[in-house]
């Protein structure tokens, strides 16, 4: 049986996924936001330095925060969820986050 590839390639990580799951939310130090909602988008907010991380869950409805060592648990949360990208049933660990619901 042929394994199912969920992995988004160099050129597809550069859009959305078809069907959005993850909505990201940076906040900055100076009072500043901005939302994302692909790879790439998220992989540049990585470098910034961040006062909080949100992220909106569309299907389970839940919110996820992260405020501590966001740069660290970026690095690896991201090569997950490229490996994940299509695949629209991966849940974030929520190890890493403050969850809300």
């Amino acid at each position: 049986m042929r394994k199912t590839n969920f992995r988004a390639n160099a050129s597809e990580i550069n859009k959305m996924p078809r069907e959005v799951r993850y909505v990201w939310i940076a906040e900055y130090p100076d009072g500043s936001v901005t939302s994302c909602a692909s790879y790439r988008a998220v992989s540049e907010i990585k470098g910034a330095a961040l006062k909080r991380l949100t992220v909106l869950d569309l299907y389970s409805d839940s919110v996820l925060h992260m405020e501590d060592n966001i740069q660290q648990r970026l690095d690896v949360l991201l090569p997950i969820w490229r490996e994940q990208y299509f695949n629209y049933e991966w849940d974030i660990d929520i190890g890493d986050f403050e969850v809300k619901s």
